[in-house]
């Protein structure tokens, strides 16, 4: 009796086994496909800063080759990098040659970490100039450079918008004249700078 009883149950043990055995093979497919779509996805950024690499490679070496941008007179023929991210340190000096300088003074909002800038290479020839950035990393690059005259910069930090730049401008004293505005502000560059009459 109780054979007949446990019969049914028996004979199904190996389909429950086998279904346990296929719902974790499903399982690890399933693990398996999610890492293979972060695999793809990872593939799928790098070719998308491959694509840009290359595309500023084109527009550093293959322009500056071409005929059309052989004009000596072409500031990206003058591109050179001492502290900028792009080679402006050179670009701007070209244009200060052509122009000339006034008052060798600059401000400068979003210096980032005070290293790799458009202005920091200007400190060291001399200039004097006004620094604004909403971290206060770039104080401590301002601690290593001996080669600083005093009071060469000033600076604040503080997050510059649209509604608050000409009062920041006249809390450290930037003068109404000077050389080179810089504006890098990341999130914000619809920035209109402007001093009150």
């Amino acid at each position: 009796m109780l054979k007949r009883i446990f019969a049914k149950p028996y004979r199904s043990l190996p389909v429950i086994r086998e279904s346990y055995h296929i719902k974790a093979l499903l399982q690890n497919v399933t693990a398996s496909l999610q890492n293979i779509m972060a695999c793809l996805r990872n593939i799928e950024n790098y070719l998308k800063e491959l694509k840009a690499t290359q595309t500023m490679r084109l527009v550093d070496f293959d322009l500056r080759d071409h005929p059309r941008y052989g004009d000596p007179q072409r500031l990206l023929r003058y591109q050179a990098q001492v502290c900028s991210q792009n080679g402006e340190d050179g670009i701007i000096h070209e244009i200060f040659c052509r122009i000339g300088t006034g008052t060798r003074i600059f401000a400068e909002v979003g210096v980032g970490d005070g290293s790799e800038n458009n202005t920091a290479f200007l400190l060291s020839q001399g200039w004097t100039g006004f620094w604004f950035d909403g971290s206060s990393a770039f104080i401590r690059a301002l601690e290593n450079r001996e080669d600083l005259q005093k009071d060469c910069l000033k600076y604040l930090v503080a997050f510059a918008t649209r509604e608050n730049i000409s009062a920041l401008f006249e809390q450290l004293g930037v003068p109404k004249e000077f050389d080179l505005l810089s504006l890098d502000i990341d999130q914000n560059n619809l920035l209109r700078v402007g001093r009150p009459s």
